[in-house]
């Protein structure tokens, strides 16, 4: 009996190709995932752990451009409030109210600064494992520059 040729480590010469698209796809949801929280958190520093819309204890992040529907904006902070589990549910998703989140958002980040995320959000865009690993770095740094404030201004 013959023994079959191993080319690349694998039996029969078949490459591993499908085994590296699985791991690359496992890695970039985790990375994905891992933004996600980074996001989250700096959304809760930014709103100092307050709702956005009643001004009670928040606790969950909110993207005013969906996440799914506008993911050129997904992990930009300017689009992000934090709000409690009321006002997130019930109002928002619930009820439809919008108009009072996107007039916080405005009232932190400016009406010019909404109008560029706005057309942002409008853009289609592809991110590569580069482009998430350069926000993930940002959104460190972000967090991270926005402690040292807050602790500033506590002292």
């Amino acid at each position: 009996m013959k023994d079959k040729i191993v080319r690349n480590g694998s039996p029969e010469g078949k490459k591993p190709a499908k085994a590296k698209k699985v791991s690359t796809q496992m890695e970039r949801k985790r990375l994905v995932e891992e933004l996600d929280g980074l996001a989250s958190q700096l959304c809760r520093l930014q709103w100092h752990m307050r709702c956005g819309m009643c001004g009670g204890e928040g606790s969950q992040t909110h993207h005013f451009f969906t996440k799914r529907a506008h993911g050129s904006t997904r992990w930009n902070d300017d689009g992000l409030i934090w709000l409690d589990f009321g006002c997130h549910i019930y109002k928002v998703h619930g009820k439809g109210d919008t108009e009072t989140i996107r007039d916080a958002i405005i009232n932190r980040i400016g009406q010019e600064r909404f109008d560029a995320l706005k057309r942002e959000a409008q853009t289609i865009r592809k991110y590569t494992m580069d482009d998430l690993r350069a926000i993930k770095a940002r959104l460190i740094k972000d967090r991270q520059d926005l402690i040292c404030r807050q602790a500033e201004e506590l002292f």
